[in-house]
C-alpha cells in the first residue's frame, strides 16, 4: 500500500505556484528576473550534488534490507523442506519411531500451513498475537523431538543417527524464523524518509521558478520529466520498504511449493492405503464345489 506522503511532492509544487501567483496579484515581485535565474539555477545546481548522493543511498539501503527478507525467507523454507524430508525416512521405520515421526511431520505440515498464510502479520509492529500462533507450532515441534530422545526410540542405529540430524534441522528452522521477523520488523528510520521526502521537494520546487531555456516548450517538458523521476525514485523508496506489500513485494512461492509438496505426498499415501486396503485388491480364490 502506498504512503499518502508521495502527494506531499506535486502538493508542495502547487502551493509555491499559489504563492507566486499571490504575490503577483499583490504587486510584491516573488523573484527577480536576473537573480532568479542567477541563484535558482546554482542552487539547483549545487543541492542537486547533494541530493544525487543522498537518496541513491536511500535506496541502495531499502533494496538490501528487502533483498535480506527476501533470502532469509527462502532459506526458512529450504530448512523446513529439509527437515521434512528427513521425517518421511523416520516415517518408514517401523513401532514407535514411525508413529512418532508421522505426528511430528503432521505438525510440520501445520506450520508451513501456518506461515503460508500468516507471514504478513509475523512482524514486531502488529505485536505478539500473530507471531506466538507460530511459536507455539515450533515449540510443539521441539516437545515431540524430545520424545525421540527415550531410550525405547533410540535402541536402533538408525534412529539413533537420524536424531541428531533432526535436531539440527529443527534448530535452522527456528533461527531462520526468528532473523525471517527480525529483518520484516526493519523499516527505514522514520527521520530518513522524512529526510527523503523533504530533499525531494526542496529539490523540485525551485525548477518551477527557473529559466532552463529560452524556449517554453522545452522547459516544461524538462522540468516535468525531472518531476516524475523524482516521485518515481520515491516511490520506488516507499514501495521497498513494504516488503509484503506493493509491486516489489516478496512473494510466497516456495513456501506455496512445499505446501503442494506435502499435499501430494499425503494424498499418495491415503491412496495407497486405501487401495492396499480395499477387498477388489486383494485377489480371492473360487470356492469348490462339494460333491455328493
Amino acid at each position: 500500500m502506498q504512503s499518502k506522503s508521495i502527494f506531499y511532492i506535486p502538493l508542495s509544487i502547487i502551493i509555491a505556484k499559489e504563492v507566486e501567483i499571490l504575490f503577483l496579484i499583490m504587486g510584491w515581485e516573488f523573484t527577480s528576473a536576473l537573480d532568479s535565474n542567477g541563484f535558482i539555477s546554482n542552487f539547483i545546481e549545487w543541492f542537486g550534488v547533494l541530493y544525487g548522493i543522498l537518496l541513491p543511498l536511500i535506496l541502495v539501503r531499502a533494496w538490501e534490507q528487502l533483498d535480506a527478507i527476501d533470502r532469509e525467507f527462502d532459506r526458512e523454507a529450504d530448512a523446513a523442506r529439509i527437515l521434512y524430508k528427513d521425517l518421511q525416512f523416520l516415517s518408514t521405520l517401523p513401532g514407535k519411531v514411525g508413529d512418532m515421526g508421522r505426528d511430528i511431520t503432521q505438525l510440520l505440515h501445520n506450520y508451513v500451513f501456518y506461515v503460508k498464510n500468516n507471514y504478513k502479520f509475523e512482524i514486531k509492529q502488529s505485536g505478539d498475537t500473530v507471531r506466538v500462533d507460530g511459536d507455539k507450532i515450533l515449540e510443539d515441534l521441539r516437545v515431540k523431538f524430545n520424545g525421540l530422545l527415550n531410550p525405547e526410540i533410540k535402541q536402533t542405529s538408525v534412529s539413533e543417527l537420524l536424531i541428531g540430524e533432526l535436531f539440527e534441522r529443527l534448530n535452522d528452522l527456528t533461527d531462520s524464523r526468528g532473523d525471517r521477523i527480525t529483518l520484516a520488523s526493519q523499516r527505514l528510520f522514520e527521520n530518513l524518509r522524512t529526510i527523503a521526502l523533504f530533499t525531494s521537494i526542496v529539490f523540485l520546487v525551485p525548477f518551477y521558478f527557473a529559466g532552463l531555456t529560452s524556449f517554453y516548450l522545452l522547459d516544461l517538458i524538462l522540468i516535468l520529466s525531472v518531476t516524475f523521476l523524482v516521485i518515481y525514485i520515491y516511490m520506488i523508496i516507499e514501495d521497498l520498504d513494504e516488503p509484503f506489500e506493493g509491486v516489489r513485494k516478496i512473494t510466497d512461492e516456495s513456501w506455496r511449493h512445499l505446501l503442494e509438496e506435502m499435499d501430494n505426498v499425503q494424498n499418495e499415501k491415503e491412496e495407497n492405503t486405501v487401495t492396499s486396503g480395499s477387498p477388489s485388491s486383494t485377489q480371492t480364490r473360487p470356492k469348490r464345489k462339494m460333491s455328493q
